[in-house]
C-alpha cells in the first residue's frame, strides 16, 4: 500500500470514528432580538475536516479510474449524475429566495459532501467489517456516557468531545417528571435524547452484522454481543418513544425477512429465543426499579408528555401553512424556524420555534414540491437495482432493517435533515445499502 493510500485509509476511518461526536468550531452564532438562534449556527466539525482530507486523497489516488468509469458508463448512473446536477442547481437557486442566504449555502455544502461521500464509498475498497467495528467502538463511548448520565443523574461538558452538560433542574432539559422526582433522560454525547435513542436503535440492528462477519474469532462474537446489549440498554435509558418505535419496527422487518431465508430457519429460532430472553430480562429488571418512569413515558398522561404531544400537533399545522404559502419552491434550506419567527404577528423568543417533527413535511416546506421531486428521483435511481428483492444473508437484512428503522424515525423527528450528524448518518446507511447490492463486504 502506497503512502497516499495509507493516508486515504487513515482519514476515512478517522472520519468514521469522529462522526458521532459533535466537536466543532463555530463560524457563526446568530442572535435575534438578543436571543440565540440555535438553528442558525454555522460551524466546521472535526469529522468535516477528516472527510475533506479523505476525499482529496481518494480523488488524487483514483482520478483516472473514476474518470474512465464515468465516461464509459452507460447505465442508470447517467440518471444519478443528472439528478445530482439538477439538485445542486435547484439548491443554489434557492439562495435567492431563502430567508438566510449564508445558512442555505452552508446546507448546500453539507449536501454536496454527503453525495461525494456516498459516491466515493461506491468505489473505495474499504473493509465493511472494520468500518462497522470502528463505528461501534465510537458509539459505545456514547452508550457508556448515557448509562453514567442516567444511573448517577449527573452530566458534564467537554469542548473537545463536543458534549454539553444537561442538569435535570435546568429548564429546557429533557426529563421525566414522576412521583419519584425529576429524572434526566440520557443524551449520550448528542444534542437530544431522541437523537441518541434512534442512534442506539439503529446500532443495535447493525451489530447483528458483526455476528455473521466476525469469522472464527470468538472474542469478536462476544464484542458485538455485548455491544448489542449495551446499545439496547442505552436505548431504554434514553426513554425515547421514537427510538423504541423505530427499533421494534426494524426488528420486526429483520425477523420477517430472516424467516424467509431457507438457509437460516434454525438461526431464526435461536435469534427469536435469544431476543425474547435477553430483552425480557432487561425490561423486567428496569421495570422493577424504574417502573414509574416507564409508565409515565408510555401512558403519555404526565404534564411534559401532554405538552410534547400538543407541541407536535401544532407544529404540523404550522408546517402545512408554510407549504400552502410556498408550495413549489419552498422557503429555502435551513430557513424554517426563522420564517416562523418573522411571520408571527407577535413573535416569541426565537429559541421557542422548532422545526416540524416530520422530515417529509420539513422538506416540503424548505424545498417545495420541485425540490422534493428531484430528491425522490435521485433516490429512486440509487435504489432501483432490485434492492428489496436480493436478500442473501443475515447481514443483508440487518442493514436493510437498520435503514428501515432510521426511515421510520423520520416520521417523528426532524434532526435527520436539519443536523450535520443526521445527514451523514443517513449517508452511511445509504452507502451500506448500495454496497449490499454489489456484495462488497
Amino acid at each position: 500500500m502506497g503512502v497516499l493510500a495509507r493516508f486515504t485509509q487513515l482519514f476515512f476511518y478517522g472520519f468514521v470514528f469522529s462522526l458521532p461526536w459533535q466537536t466543532l468550531y463555530f463560524l457563526r452564532e446568530t442572535f435575534i432580538a438578543g436571543e440565540k438562534w440555535e438553528y442558525g449556527t454555522i460551524g466546521i466539525y472535526v469529522s468535516d475536516v477528516l472527510l475533506l482530507c479523505f476525499l482529496m486523497c481518494f480523488t488524487l489516488s483514483r482520478h483516472q479510474a473514476l474518470w474512465s468509469f464515468f465516461v464509459q458508463q452507460r447505465t442508470h448512473l447517467n440518471y444519478i449524475f443528472g439528478f445530482c446536477l439538477l439538485l445542486f442547481s435547484y439548491l443554489f437557486l434557492s439562495i435567492f429566495w431563502s430567508g438566510d442566504s449564508w445558512l442555505t449555502f452552508y446546507y448546500i455544502c453539507k449536501v454536496l459532501f454527503l453525495i461525494l461521500l456516498v459516491v466515493s464509498l461506491r468505489f473505495y475498497q474499504y473493509s465493511f467489517f472494520v468500518m462497522l467495528t470502528i463505528f461501534t467502538l465510537s458509539m459505545l463511548g456514547h452508550s457508556f456516557l448515557a448509562l453514567w448520565q442516567f444511573f448517577l443523574q449527573d452530566d458534564f461538558s467537554h469542548t473537545l468531545l463536543g458534549v454539553s452538560a444537561h442538569p435535570a433542574w435546568q429548564g429546557g432539559v429533557s426529563v421525566i417528571e414522576s412521583t419519584s422526582g425529576r429524572w434526566l433522560r440520557s443524551y449520550g454525547g448528542f444534542f437530544h435524547p431522541n437523537v441518541f435513542g434512534v442512534s442506539m436503535a439503529v446500532m443495535s440492528l447493525l451489530t447483528l452484522c458483526g455476528f455473521v462477519l466476525r469469522g472464527p474469532q470468538r472474542f469478536l462474537y462476544l464484542f458485538f454481543f455485548v455491544a448489542h446489549i449495551l446499545f439496547f440498554v442505552a436505548l431504554v435509558v434514553s426513554f425515547s418513544r421514537t427510538g423504541f418505535i423505530s427499533y421494534f419496527g426494524g426488528l420486526f422487518l429483520f425477523l420477517f425477512l430472516l424467516r424467509r431465508l431457507a438457509d437460516y430457519r434454525a438461526f431464526f429460532w435461536k435469534i427469536v429465543g435469544g431476543f425474547t430472553f435477553t430483552y425480557g430480562a432487561i425490561l423486567s429488571l428496569f421495570f422493577l426499579f424504574y417502573g414509574d418512569l416507564l409508565l409515565t413515558r408510555v401512558s403519555g398522561e404526565a404534564r411534559l408528555e401532554r405538552l410534547s404531544v400538543e407541541e407536535r400537533t401544532s407544529q404540523i399545522g404550522e408546517a402545512l401553512t408554510v407549504v400552502v404559502a410556498h408550495p413549489f419552491f419552498g422557503i429555502g434550506p435551513g430557513s424554517y424556524t426563522k420564517y416562523l419567527y418573522e411571520n408571527e404577528a407577535h413573535p416569541e423568543p426565537v429559541w421557542r420555534y422548532q422545526p416540524v417533527h416530520n422530515v417529509g413535511l420539513l422538506l416540503l416546506a424548505e424545498l417545495g414540491i420541485i425540490g422534493v421531486s428531484i430528491l425522490l428521483g435521485l433516490f429512486f435511481f440509487l435504489l432501483k437495482n432490485g434492492l428489496f428483492l436480493r436478500m442473501y444473508t443475515v447481514c443483508d437484512i440487518a442493514i436493510l432493517s437498520a435503514a428501515f428503522a432510521f426511515v421510520v424515525s423520520m416520521v417523528f423527528d426532524h434532526w435527520q435533515w436539519d443536523s450535520h450528524y443526521g445527514l451523514f448518518f443517513a449517508g452511511f446507511l445509504l452507502s451500506f445499502l448500495l454496497l449490499k447490492m454489489n456484495k462488497n463486504y
